[in-house]
């Protein structure tokens, strides 16, 4: 019931809820866990206050869905047709096959890493991957944010008002993960350097492929959200297998004479194989109902736009003098302007840079 209590704030577009709680609570727990460690020494109790915690957070939201949703207790409950029930179940299994594929394919690097290079090189990449999880986390948020209403303008509107809004979703996305992928490969070693060291930096490549990685996977969001709106799970529900087995197949296969890059290939490899052209084609055939061939124009062109960018920015920043925090400082500046130029420069007359920009100006001016 708390699960459903929980579900029904977010479907009613009100996620700034759960969030407001659910990073509260963390905070408190984070907090509570760093006492108990400092003054009980005790791991199980370290582990049962996370326990709690879920618990009591579920406890608070269940109280507030209450609150704003009073008439649903009163509800009297009534049985699912068999269609209905069987589309659900059918989805269900679908959406779990998809998680643990997503798991396989981004869970098992380390493993891998671990077996065919070494612990060391595992613990290399875990500081990169903080910096692209901590990324990813909050690039969601936005995406995460608009389930809620791509999936109501699913239900009640026609398919040719899904489409605009599409664009302008996927516009966003590539600007943001393309810039990003940018200052990934231009700031990554830079900020390792000063961070933990200059021993425990990856070569360049070895970056590339990282910042590659987190740009495909960016590139997924906007049709992986309207996918997730329109429950698309069970047409492409074989497309985490393939995926899966291409990964590990690959990744085995060029870790032996590569190393940590053959492995981060794999990655690459079964995503561009499978996810990149399946799920856009699901999504526009069942969901959006119209052509796909402006999706994969419109990822070539962004992809462009990301490495003719890229090339500048990184020449600009290796001429820069100097050295340590200032310098960085100076190549994070660089990438600011010079990494948003090309961008900027290739789609300001696009009917979705107007848009983000009136939103934008009508921000500033109530600030």
């Amino acid at each position: 019931m708390q699960l459903f209590q929980q579900t029904l704030i977010i479907a009613d577009q009100h996620q700034y809820i759960t969030s407001v709680y659910r990073y509260t609570m963390e905070i408190a727990l984070r907090l509570a866990q760093m006492v108990f460690l400092q003054y009980t020494r005790n791991y199980f109790a370290y582990l049962g206050l996370q326990t709690a915690a879920i618990l009591m957070q579920n406890l608070l939201l269940s109280r507030r869905a209450d609150r704003l949703y009073p008439y649903i207790n009163k509800l009297r409950p009534t049985r699912l047709d068999a269609e209905t029930k069987n589309e659900i179940v059918r989805n269900t299994k679908a959406m779990i096959t998809h998680r643990i594929g997503g798991i396989v394919v981004f869970g098992t690097d380390n493993l891998l890493i671990s077996s065919f290079v070494g612990v060391v090189a595992v613990g290399l990449y875990s500081n990169y991957l903080l910096v692209t999880n901590g990324l990813t986390s909050v690039y969601s948020q936005f995406f995460r944010s608009l389930t809620a209403s791509v999936g109501n303008l699913g239900a009640t509107a026609d398919a040719g008002r899904a489409a605009p809004v599409f664009w302008k979703v996927n516009f966003a996305g590539g600007w943001l993960y393309g810039f990003s992928a940018v200052c990934l490969v231009v700031l990554f070693n830079p900020f390792i350097s000063l961070w933990v060291g200059r021993e425990y930096l990856f070569s360049q490549a070895i970056v590339i492929l990282i910042a590659l990685n987190f740009y495909v996977s960016g590139m997924r969001q906007s049709v992986l959200t309207f996918r997730d709106a329109y429950g698309l799970y069970w047409y492409d529900r074989y497309k985490p297998i393939a995926e899966s087995v291409i990964n590990l197949a690959v990744s085995i296969l060029l870790a032996i004479p590569f190393g940590v890059a053959g492995i981060l290939a794999g990655t690459f490899v079964s995503t561009m194989t499978t996810c990149f052209w399946i799920e856009p084609l699901v999504l526009f055939r069942y969901g959006i109902h119209a052509p796909v061939k402006r999706y994969f124009q419109e990822y070539a062109l962004n992809t462009a736009v990301t490495l003719l960018t890229a090339v500048p920015v990184w020449f600009i920043c290796a001429a820069l003098p100097g050295t340590g925090v200032l310098l960085f400082v100076e190549k994070m500046a660089v990438c600011a302007v010079v990494g948003n130029l090309g961008f900027l420069l290739t789609y300001h007359r696009r009917e979705e840079f107007r848009y983000f920009a009136g939103l934008l100006s009508g921000f500033l001016r109530l600030a």
